[in-house]
């Protein structure tokens, strides 16, 4: 005898499907009806903050709705991806932030946020690679000088890093390349660490560009390589670690947009057209090159998400090698 249900279920299935991507559709043309906001970790004037506003701006000129960015900043970037992944995944709530706080959770116990499955992941805005500067009386003018002579005197080359991050990353690189360093953490890039590199108290240090461009152009710093795997466009004289060491694996730094876990995957499209093309804007792309010293990157949502989950096997790889554990 004929089961009649069991015919009509691959029917039901896909009415069901074609309804909810009809929905899901509806939804996204009229979506934003209201302002979005943007939740940014650092205060006011920070780098990620910059770029936000600078976003959210071009991002009403567009759509007609304003991006509001709030800044939450404590708990090493806890509190603003929290207050995010609790947010009702409608698309009125996102998150703008640095793919390196992948390595929180490895060395603090209470980062409790899995950053590659707790949100919806959107677009990858920016690449933003660090420098290598050593001071300027340094015994060496090129990274491989400084190999030499790191490789010479074991453990005696101390390096500055503005975060356990960064660290990590280089205690990684270095250790492909058969070196020893003295790391010596700050926290952030202010001045005790370009004072104490200025001075001589540390020998080298990874850091923005523009945080010691001043330094550079009077001498008293010297910058060795960008942390790329090709030169970068506003500094072609400084070579990339990629030419200098292909052998090293690198994954740039990235500063992106996720929100909710559960985001409808209409809206993530539209949110990613959207900051796709205010990449793309030459205003937006010329004020990121020469203002932000930054890439524009763009992309779709899996290539962000790709990103980070490159990052987090690097940082765990490079946490296993210094043996560090959640505080």
């Amino acid at each position: 005898m004929i089961d009649m249900f069991s015919l009509y279920r691959p029917l039901a299935r896909a009415l069901l499907v074609l309804a909810t991507t009809l929905a899901g559709s509806a939804v996204a043309q009229e979506f934003p009806a209201r302002p979005i906001t943007l939740v940014i970790s650092p205060g006011p004037g920070s780098g990620q903050d910059l770029l936000g506003r600078k976003v959210a701006e071009k991002f009403k000129e567009r759509v007609g709705q304003p991006m509001v960015v709030e800044n939450r900043p404590g708990g090493n970037a806890f509190i603003a991806m929290n207050h995010v992944a609790q947010a009702k995944p409608d698309g009125y709530t996102l998150l703008l932030y640095v793919s390196i706080y992948i390595a929180n959770p490895l060395v603090q116990k209470s980062f409790t946020i899995d950053q590659i499955n707790d949100f919806s992941h959107i677009i990858r805005l920016v690449l933003t690679p660090g420098y290598y500067i050593a001071t300027g009386s340094a015994p060496y003018k090129t990274m491989h000088e400084m190999f030499a002579w790191a490789k010479a005197n074991p453990g005696k080359l101390a390096m500055a890093f503005p975060a356990i991050n960064t660290q990590m990353d280089a205690t990684l690189m270095f250790d492909e390349l058969g070196i020893t360093i003295n790391p010596v953490l700050y926290q952030g890039t202010g001045g005790t660490m370009i004072s104490n590199l200025l001075s001589g108290e540390v020998q080298m240090a990874q850091t923005a560009y523009s945080v010691v461009r001043p330094h550079l152009d009077s001498g008293k710093l010297r910058v060795l390589a960008v942390l790329s795997p090709k030169r970068f466009p506003m500094t072609p004289d400084v070579p990339a670690m990629g030419e200098i060491s292909p052998q090293v694996t690198m994954v740039p730094n990235a500063i992106g947009v996720s929100g909710p876990k559960g985001m409808p995957r209409p809206i993530v499209d539209k949110l990613n057209a959207e900051f796709n093309a205010i990449m793309k804007d030459p205003a937006i792309s010329e004020w990121s090159w020469k203002s932000f010293w930054s890439e524009p990157s763009g992309g779709t949502p899996e290539e962000w998400r790709e990103t980070q989950v490159k990052e987090r096997e690097r940082y765990v790889r490079a946490a296993q090698k210094m043996g560090l554990k959640p505080q």
